[in-house]
């Protein structure tokens, strides 16, 4: 069995790079204390990598990459966000 742990990480902007072990899996996004943060399953023993969580806005015309995975919708406030995480490696 693998040892694993939950770390959370804050969604700080609309184009947000996040170091976290490589193969970490999303569990949840959700707002605390308004501000959004994603919950992530981790192997703290694997190599970093750079993932890219990108956030639209409801209504807004943006080009969004077809193959990027979404994630969560969330609410603060009047705000509605919309998180992807980006196809590409970085």
């Amino acid at each position: 069995m693998i040892k694993c742990k939950i770390w959370k990480y804050q969604i700080d902007s609309f184009d947000c790079k996040i170091e976290m072990p490589e193969g970490a899996k999303i569990l949840s996004l959700q707002v605390q204390g308004g501000v959004p943060y994603i919950w992530v399953r981790v192997n703290p023993d694997k190599a970093i990598e750079i993932r890219r969580f990108i956030t639209y806005v409801t209504g807004s015309y943006t080009d969004i990459d077809p193959y990027s995975r979404y994630i969560a919708t969330y609410q603060v406030g009047w705000f509605v966000g919309h998180v992807f995480e980006a196809t590409e490696k970085l």
